[in-house]
């Protein structure tokens, strides 16, 4: 900072002296130079350029000298609150932990190994949180840094009619004041995830009963809380991705088709292909998918009907795939047919033979999104 305020004192004094006195500035270190200083002297041209930089100097010197002060004022305010957050943090009192309520039980899946009957037990918990045993890791191995404010505490008992209760709670325990931040998301709301118990190997399966809702793998509940709720045995083990998310594929329905070409195909000359012009979510990040198969993302997936005949009929349909978890509820959401449009797009797909009329059965609208025909069977693509 006292090297901004040097800056701006020298900068200005030199400035000023420039502007001021550029016929003094002369005689003191240039006129020594000439044996007839006076017919050498500058014309009053160059002493106004001189003038004019003494201002370019003083208004460099202000920049320059303000910004090393802004940043050494940043500086010091950021260390300020770096000081007090460390303080705030110093000073933080954990409060007691908080039980937020039972958790929905969803089923167990039970199969026959070596010494008996192995138990999965299915339940579903917030999206931010871990689970009770996940904690305890961390604590093991002296973890103190990694927070999990928010947590599972899934518990089993046994009955004396050889029934096994299972019931899991959410527990909200802040250990740091950053935790305090994810309150609110330490409820079960819209996103969540499938947390897995298991039990055995049993030398026998009993009954396994809950006190906690009962709910699918989508969040549908299916039987409120109750005691001794009767727990589903589930076909197969659900498919759950590391992270606790379910892979997810959703159909958003058809998606308008601008037009067609038909183009000579590279790779087969003689040969033509389809390529369709349509229009995309504005804020989506889409991308061609393969005929019928969505994959990943937001995607346009056509399905393809008729090739080889006269009449061809192509569908376009937007598809939110999410099969690892990897994806927000952000970019979920952008993935809508009921928004803005964004410049149409144009994608060759498959090869064609002869000069079939293309038909969709979704909407034809115009490059600006303006609705042409509405979704209805056969609608013929311009």
């Amino acid at each position: 900072m006292g090297s901004g305020v040097l800056i701006i004192v020298v900068g200005v004094a030199v400035g000023a002296l420039m502007i001021a006195a550029p016929e003094g500035i002369w005689w003191a270190t240039q006129s020594w130079k000439f044996r007839n200083p006076k017919a050498n002297e500058p014309s009053d041209a160059a002493y106004s350029m001189t003038r004019f930089g003494g201002v370019v100097f003083i208004v460099i010197a202000l920049g320059l000298g303000g910004t090393i002060l802004a940043d050494g004022a940043d500086k010091k305010a950021d260390d300020r609150a770096q000081q007090e957050q460390e303080a705030a943090e110093a000073a933080f009192v954990p409060p007691p932990p908080d039980n937020r309520g039972g958790l929905p039980v969803v089923g167990y899946f039970a199969e026959p190994v070596p010494k008996g009957i192995a138990v999965s037990l299915y339940y579903l918990a917030p999206a931010d949180s871990n689970s009770a045993q996940m904690r305890a890791m961390a604590r093991s191995m002296g973890a103190v840094d990694i927070s999990y404010p928010c947590y599972s505490s899934p518990r089993q008992a046994t009955d004396s009619d050889g029934r096994i209760t299972f019931n899991t709670e959410l527990v909200w325990a802040p250990e740091h004041l950053r935790d305090l931040d994810r309150a609110d998301s330490c409820r079960m709301g819209r996103r969540h995830r499938v947390e897995r118990v298991s039990l055995g190997p049993l030398p026998t399966l009993p009954p396994i009963v809950t006190d906690m809702p009962i709910a699918n793998l989508d969040g549908t509940e299916i039987a409120p809380a109750a005691p001794g709720n009767a727990v589903p045995r589930l076909a197969e083990k659900p498919h759950i991705n590391p992270n606790g998310s379910r892979p997810t594929f959703h159909n958003r329905g058809r998606i308008p088709i601008v037009g067609y070409q038909l183009r000579t195909a590279i790779q087969t000359p003689g040969e033509r292909v389809l390529g369709i012009t349509y229009l995309r979510p504005k804020d989506a990040d889409t991308h061609p998918g393969d005929i019928g198969q969505p994959r990943m993302g937001c995607e346009v997936v056509p399905t393809i009907t008729g090739l080889g005949t006269d009449t061809v009929t192509v569908d376009l349909w937007l598809y939110w795939s999410n099969p690892s978890g990897s994806y927000d509820d952000e970019a979920d959401e952008r993935c809508v047919i009921d928004g803005d449009w964004a410049q149409p797009a144009n994608t060759n797909w498959t090869q064609l033979t002869g000069n079939p009329t293309v038909l969709t059965n979704g909407p034809v609208s115009a490059p600006d999104g303006t609705v042409i025909l509405p979704a209805a069977p056969g609608n013929r693509v311009p």
